[in-house]
């Protein structure tokens, strides 16, 4: 219950021409067989095997579930330990995209960094997708070690923390053999992180593995509430009802759902509510064009984009003289993660570096908008 070896587009393509061109037998196909399968097709009965029953690594219940679901209890568990080893951290959205989700990685790099500050380097993070996996790298604390489970296959932690990655059981995170090895890389603790919307029918390997969790022991005491909240979680499908009711409240204030948030939480959280903020005022959608006298320091490219009515999403300047203190960018993920809107963001931020007006961007699959537009503008404003 191994995962197989990864073949690459290249092999696969070689390897389905030459099977074709020769008739290779399929007990030697590369791409379906691994060398065990490959062996017994070729020799079947002659060819004796033997399951390694006894099991010494990981705590009794995490081996568990592996001997009930894979092993038809067959598996003799050596270790012995009375604790729960088990905790499923629910996000409070979806958050999936592209093979990866952050806010599964925002919240694991929050219960690390909460429960496991003694010694990070006990703690592996799991993950079926590498896009997801790269990132994780560049987050969590150091000392822990993220990978993805095939690369994790044959190793182990005190404490493995597995992310779905996404919001539905599919086939290829739900493979059996990725699971079993997913869950048996942990020896004292394993965690899962999963949308708290995430449907569980019956019979798949994800859902039944949440199943035992819960089954063997409090489901009050293993599944944590996701700790990260962002005013952007009202364009998830969770809050559909909540915001519906937002937008039809706010008809008056225009552009994108994301910016509107924005809107509001400027006017009616922060400038209104900060004393020290009391000269700061905002305008919306205002233009390069007008921020900048001097062009000579500019590019031909960033000049065309400049005088191609571009803009800031927010500006926010001091309403005694009409000085600009800060301008803030929305990003909305799936709009801001393609080529050309990278390639318009890059120009905006290097013509605001250039004129020295601090930029804040804020994206819509982070968290904390409200503490970065603070702590920006207090440092934009000397405060700090």
């Amino acid at each position: 219950m191994q995962l197989t070896h990864i073949v690459s587009q290249q092999s696969n393509d070689a390897a389905e021409k030459c099977y074709t061109k020769h008739n290779v037998s399929p007990a030697y196909d590369y791409i379906q067989q691994n060398i065990l399968n490959s062996l017994k097709s070729v020799y079947r009965g002659n060819l004796k095997s033997v399951l390694l029953k006894e099991h010494y690594r990981c705590h009794p219940s995490i081996i568990g579930f592996c001997n009930k679901k894979y092993y038809n209890n067959q598996l003799v568990i050596m270790t012995r330990d009375n604790s729960h080893p088990f905790k499923i951290i629910e996000t409070n959205i979806s958050g999936g995209r592209d093979n990866y989700n952050q806010r599964q990685i925002d919240e694991t790099d929050f219960y690390i960094r909460n429960n496991y500050a003694a010694d990070f380097t006990k703690v592996g993070v799991i993950a079926p997708y590498r896009k997801h996996v790269d990132m994780l790298q560049k987050q969590l604390p150091a000392g822990t070690e993220a990978d993805t489970i095939h690369k994790f296959q044959g190793r182990e932690k005190d404490i493995i923390i597995f992310n779905t990655v996404k919001n539905n059981i599919g086939t290829f995170i739900d493979n059996p053999n990725l699971i079993n090895v997913a869950v048996s890389r942990a020896v004292k603790e394993f965690i899962v992180v999963k949308p708290a919307a995430m449907d569980l029918p019956h019979g798949t390997n994800i859902g039944d593995m949440i199943r035992y969790i819960c089954y063997t022991g409090n489901p009050n005491e293993t599944i944590i509430k996701g700790n990260i909240c962002s005013v952007f979680d009202l364009l998830y499908k969770e809050y559909n009802k909540v915001f519906t009711s937002f937008l039809l409240s706010n008809k008056n204030i225009k552009g994108s759902a994301a910016e509107i948030i924005i809107h509001k939480l400027l006017s009616e959280d922060i400038l209104l509510n900060n004393t020290q903020f009391s000269s700061i005022d905002m305008v919306r959608e205002y233009r390069l064009s007008d921020l900048i006298r001097d062009f000579q320091p500019f590019s031909q490219d960033e000049i065309r984009f400049i005088r191609n009515n571009s803009r800031i999403d927010f500006l926010l300047y001091n309403k005694i003289d009409k000085t600009p203190v800060l301008a803030v960018e929305v990003d909305g993920v799936a709009f801001h993660s393609n080529k050309v809107q990278y390639e318009r963001d890059s120009k905006k931020n290097n013509i605001l570096k250039i004129i020295g007006l601090p930029l804040l961007r804020l994206s819509t699959d982070r968290h904390q908008e409200e503490t970065k537009i603070i702590e920006s503008l207090s440092v934009a404003m000397g405060l700090c």
